[in-house]
């Protein structure tokens, strides 16, 4: 296994994808943490705020700066920075705030057969993690698994990771997954390789490992498999 003089790329690899599907991580983490949304008021000026510091965040973490201060989002996103401060009081806070607009549109596929789920959530997932925003946010992760950002990423993906593994459930509903088919199970098997393929650019070629994620997926869990 190459490493660089540290831990392996699998074990560094390994780390982010339990910390991404390890229900019970999430968990704990969601216990621990405080919703923006309790803070933040919904509609109006409020919105145009949040949208307007969360996309200001995530163009920065796509230039590759994930090391910016709360000063630094203010100055950018040319708000004062008495306004930023009070929404969100630290870097944590306003990593929370994009992620939120980051991942708002990833949702379960329903195409009607497991195959055609399988597919399209593989591809969908394979596009997501190969943005700029998620390989920041993802190395992030890599780097330090214990730290206030690495928690956020855990509790935030947590209700996206319960949604998107119903498709095996509406799989078994029409016949068509094993009975003993495990979503958690499943979701690990499908995020994992796209994880390590976009994270550190092994085997590089991330559309074909999604196929290829797919299709021993579709066969391993199937009623067929």
């Amino acid at each position: 296994m190459r490493s660089w003089g540290g831990p392996s790329v699998w074990t560094i690899g390994t780390k982010v994808l339990l910390r991404w599907v390890d229900g019970g991580v999430y968990r704990r983490a969601m216990a621990e943490s405080t919703s923006q949304g309790k803070r933040i008021r919904a509609g109006g000026r409020s919105e145009v705020i949040r949208r307007t510091v969360a996309e200001t965040v995530l163009d920065m973490l796509r230039q590759g700066d994930s090391t910016f201060s709360v000063a630094d989002v203010a100055k950018r996103a040319d708000l004062p920075r008495s306004t930023v401060y009070r929404w969100w009081p630290t870097r944590v806070d306003l990593v929370g705030e994009a992620l939120t607009l980051h991942t708002t549109t990833l949702t379960a596929p329903d195409t009607g057969s497991w195959e055609g789920d399988v597919r399209e959530l593989t591809e969908e997932l394979a596009d997501l993690f190969s943005t700029p925003v998620e390989m920041a946010l993802n190395a992030i992760l890599a780097a330090d698994t214990q730290s206030e950002i690495a928690q956020l990423q855990v509790t935030h993906w947590l209700p996206i990771a319960s949604d998107l593994s119903s498709i095996v459930q509406r799989g078994k509903d029409r016949g068509e997954v094993r009975a003993d088919a495990d979503p958690h199970l499943v979701m690990q098997m499908i995020v994992g390789p796209l994880l390590v393929v976009t994270t550190f650019g092994w085997r590089g070629d991330v559309a074909a490992t999604a196929r290829d994620v797919a299709a021993t997926i579709t066969r391993a869990f199937g009623c067929g498999g």
